[in-house]
C-alpha cells in the first residue's frame, strides 16, 4: 500500500516537472518572436491625423479644442497668453464663435501627462533608460499651435514576453522546486531553492507573496506583460 502511494507521488512530481518545463519552453519560443516587430518602419511614417468625427456627436464643441479652429497672432511670443476667437468646425451642432485664452506654444511643447498623453511602448527590446518614440495626443482642454497628434520620445516600458499570470501559476504548482526562479531567469537562486526544497516551505511562501505583489520580476529587468 505504501509503495503504491510512493509511486503515485513520484508520478505526480514527474507530471509537475513536465508541465513546468513545457511552460518554460513554450514561453522561450514565444519570446523569440515577441520582439520581431516592424516598429522601426512604423515610426518612419508621419503621425496620424486627429480624428474629429466625434465633434458631430457632442452637444457643445466649445468644450473640445479639437473641434475649434483658433487662429493665433502670426508673431506671438512663446509662453504669452492671448485672447483668441475660435470657430467651431462645420460638423458641430453649435456654430457660434467663442473666445478662448491660449498660450503661444506648439503642441509638441506642451507638458506630458498634464497637457498631453502618450501611448506606452512595450514591444521594445531596449533597456529601460533608453528613450523610444511614441504617439502623443493633446488633451481637449489644451489649446496649442500645430498638429495635435505628434511623436515624442518617452521611456520604454520594456517587456520581454514574461507573463505575470504564468509566473504566479508556476510559483503555486512548482514553487517548492524553484520553478518560478528558473522561469524568470534566476538560475542560481533557483538551484538553491531546488536543493533546499523551497527553504522547507518558507522561501516558497515568500516568493509567492513577492510574485503576487509584483516585487519579484524578470531577471533581465523587463516588465510583465
Amino acid at each position: 500500500m505504501t509503495r503504491g502511494y510512493l509511486l503515485l507521488f513520484k508520478q505526480i512530481i514527474i507530471l509537475l516537472f513536465l508541465l513546468i518545463f513545457q511552460l518554460i519552453i513554450s514561453d522561450k519560443i514565444n519570446k523569440s518572436t515577441f520582439n520581431s516587430t516592424t516598429k522601426n518602419h512604423f515610426f518612419r511614417i508621419p503621425p496620424p491625423r486627429e480624428n474629429v468625427t466625434f465633434c458631430s456627436r457632442v452637444i457643445n464643441c466649445h468644450n473640445y479644442a479639437s473641434c475649434l479652429t483658433c487662429p493665433f497672432p502670426k508673431n506671438c511670443t512663446y509662453g504669452d497668453k492671448y485672447s483668441v476667437i475660435c470657430l467651431p468646425l462645420r460638423n458641430c451642432k453649435i456654430r457660434t464663435p467663442v473666445r478662448k485664452m491660449m498660450n503661444c506654444k506648439y503642441c509638441y511643447q506642451t507638458k506630458l501627462k498634464i497637457e498631453h498623453d502618450c501611448a506606452e511602448v512595450r514591444n521594445c527590446t531596449s533597456t529601460s533608460v533608453r528613450l523610444v518614440r511614441s504617439i502623443c495626443r493633446v488633451k481637449q482642454t489644451t489649446f496649442c499651435l500645430g498638429r495635435r497628434v505628434f511623436y515624442q520620445n518617452i521611456r520604454c516600458h520594456w517587456t520581454n514576453g514574461y507573463s505575470w499570470k504564468k509566473t504566479f501559476f508556476i510559483s503555486i504548482i512548482g514553487g517548492g522546486f524553484g520553478a518560478e526562479r528558473f522561469y524568470l531567469g534566476y538560475w542560481k537562486s533557483g538551484l538553491a531553492k531546488l536543493v533546499t526544497f523551497g527553504g522547507l516551505g518558507i522561501w516558497t511562501t515568500i516568493d509567492l507573496i513577492l510574485v503576487a505583489l509584483g516585487y519579484l520580476g524578470p531577471a533581465d529587468g523587463s516588465l510583465y506583460i
